[in-house]
């Protein structure tokens, strides 16, 4: 079996084994993050997979796996830890037609650790607009990474809206004979990310999301900004796990590398796959709906 079947067969087991009679906070989009945090006391496990398909020429495929761990710490703040694996196959692959030599790999790596903060300070639905703050500083012993999101968001109805603006600094360290590390490239990136869905009954929502991909040197102007957009699709409900899958295609890019696109840094076409797991036993919110929970044993159920 191929690493990409290997990891593919990892996370359906990890699915399988995982999935609680419990629900917790469902992510309605795989890219765009809604203001919004798990229940005080909740745990979900949430692997993501993310392949990123096609170049100028050739054949290319990357893929990304994310396997992550969320705790709820209180109403308003939640935290994450996450492991990264990244794994690549090209066969005379190149990213522009200007007579660029043609590259073949075949490789997987592990990409480090990361850890996320949420904080939310409005809430979308009780809330005029959701707003929330993210943090993820993430390293791999090569590279560093800060990223830092501004999330706003609505809840109306069956209607959810999501925005993101995004900024990500990455370094690329070197370490130097008889010397510690030191930075050979550095990067900086902004992101808008756009996700709107609707409600379809039956636990089934469908959306759109869209993204605007900018990569700066040194803050002076951009290199490129790739634009990225397609369907999504979300499953959930009361039975312990969801699911969320989206399809983005790069519409056009700023800078082109070849047909009108960025493919040095992005591909043609991305899919990513997200499933939220209960752990069973931490705290679940009510059902959709607004539906209380039972009263437990000892406690007296409320009068209408």
């Amino acid at each position: 079996m191929t690493r990409f079947g290997l990891t593919v067969a990892a996370g359906i087991a990890a699915f399988a084994f995982g999935a609680g009679p419990v629900e917790a906070g469902e992510r309605y989009f795989t890219y765009t993050y809604e203001p919004k945090v798990l229940p005080e006391g909740a745990i979900e496990f949430e692997p993501w997979y993310t392949a990123r398909i096609g170049k100028a020429s050739g054949v290319y495929n990357r893929w990304d796996l994310r396997m992550e761990l969320e705790f709820g710490l209180s109403d308003w703040l939640q935290t994450a830890l996450y492991l990264n694996v990244r794994g690549r196959y090209a066969d005379g692959a190149r990213s522009g037609m200007n007579d660029e030599a043609r590259y073949s790999q075949d490789d997987t790596t592990v990409k480090g650790i990361s850890s996320e903060w949420l904080v939310k300070i409005w809430d979308p639905t009780a809330d005029p607009v959701g707003l929330a703050l993210y943090f993820e500083p993430g390293y791999d012993g090569k590279e560093a990474e800060w990223e830092m999101k501004l999330l706003l968001g609505k809840t109306l109805g069956g209607l959810t809206l999501a925005y993101n603006a995004v900024f990500e600094w990455e370094w690329e360290f070197e370490r130097e004979a008889g010397e510690g590390l030191e930075v050979e490239r550095e990067a900086f990136f902004f992101l808008n990310v756009l996700g709107a869905n609707v409600g379809l009954g039956k636990g089934w929502r469908f959306g759109v999301e869209a993204t605007t991909r900018s990569r700066w040197a040194e803050f002076t102007r951009p290199r490129y900004t790739a634009v990225f957009a397609g369907p999504g699709l979300h499953y959930g409900g009361k039975r312990g796990w969801w699911a969320s899958l989206t399809v983005l295609a790069q519409l056009g890019s700023s800078n082109p590398t070849a047909h009108g696109l960025e493919l040095s840094a992005n591909e043609r076409v991305e899919v990513r796959l997200m499933l939220g797991i209960d752990i069973p036993g931490s705290p679940s919110p009510a059902p959709s709906g607004g539906a209380a929970r039972p009263p437990a044993p000892g406690e007296f159920a409320p009068i209408e």
